[in-house]
């Protein structure tokens, strides 16, 4: 685990539980104390004196402990939180493994109850559409290296077949572009399962950036002052639904460049090449 892994693994805790996220001065201290960085250094880089660091690093260290049940202090900062995510993995992962693999078959008495035992619940079926943020697990490998990809000035395409979690996925890396992008940037989800047409896509677009509709070189200059992570999910319907090329094409072009107005993250079940050839027909 990194420390930026383990302050989501943290942070979704809370939301589990309908707490606040931490802060930034308590995530400063949460990326410091991960890396055994004194409270000194950590001053250096935020604008607090090291003894308001040295209170604000004991009351999370204690919000900690109360969440995960396991004492955490600056000195054993990382271990016990390490143990905790490692338990829940093991959890996830034998409740999963406990329905798909069953390993025992016995003969049921006709008065026992049909229903499943508590314990086999799996609460990833069914398995359709965005999961919600309780439900989001262990994709910390793949959102690692969406986002370096991203930080590197680069864009992405999740290619799969239906039922893979690509638009959980996609929501995810939505939800945490501002704890992760290392440049200010807004993020932008766009279903195109919810998209009749260029037109509305135009403008669904520029309705959840915040600019006037518009297109082709207006929609450049309307982007000037912008940078967006742009997540568009079901890709495969901008042929479906009769989009043309040039869709693609001026998408591509606002992603291109050493400071593009976009980065782009892109959902498919087929490959892009296959999508957007460069045939006219």
């Amino acid at each position: 685990m990194n420390s930026k892994e383990a302050l989501e693994f943290i942070n979704n805790m809370f939301v589990q539980k309908n707490k606040q996220v931490l802060n930034d001065l308590e995530t400063s201290l949460f990326l410091g104390m991960w890396q055994h960085k004194s409270y000194k250094d950590i001053a250096s880089q935020v604008d607090y004196s090291e003894q308001h660091l040295r209170e604000a690093g004991a009351n999370l260290c204690k919000k900690i402990t109360e969440e995960i049940g396991i004492k955490v202090s600056k000195r054993n900062f990382k271990n016990p939180i390490e143990h905790q995510y490692q338990q829940l993995y093991a959890q996830v992962s034998s409740s999963q493994k406990s329905i798909a693999e069953p390993t025992n078959l016995v003969q049921r008495d006709e008065s026992e109850p049909t229903s499943l035992p508590e314990q086999n619940y799996n609460p990833f079926i069914p398995l359709q559409g965005r999961v919600n943020p309780q439900q989001f697990f262990a994709r910390e490998r793949e959102m690692r290296r969406i986002f370096e990809a991203f930080n590197s000035g680069s864009s992405v395409a999740l290619i799969g077949k239906k039922g893979l979690g690509k638009s959980s996925l996609l929501w995810r890396i939505c939800q945490q572009v501002k704890t992760f992008v290392e440049s200010p940037c807004q993020a932008v989800f766009l279903d195109l399962n919810l998209v009749d047409d260029e037109a509305d896509f135009y403008s669904a677009l520029c309705n959840e950036i915040g600019i006037p509709n518009s297109k082709g070189h207006m929609l450049a200059r309307n982007l000037r002052n912008c940078r967006i992570i742009l997540a568009t999910d079901n890709v495969g319907n901008i042929t479906s639904k009769g989009f043309s090329r040039h869709v693609f094409e001026q998408l591509r072009g606002l992603a291109e460049g050493s400071d593009p107005f976009f980065r782009l993250i892109l959902a498919a079940r087929v490959p892009l090449n296959e999508l957007f050839n460069d045939s006219h027909n």
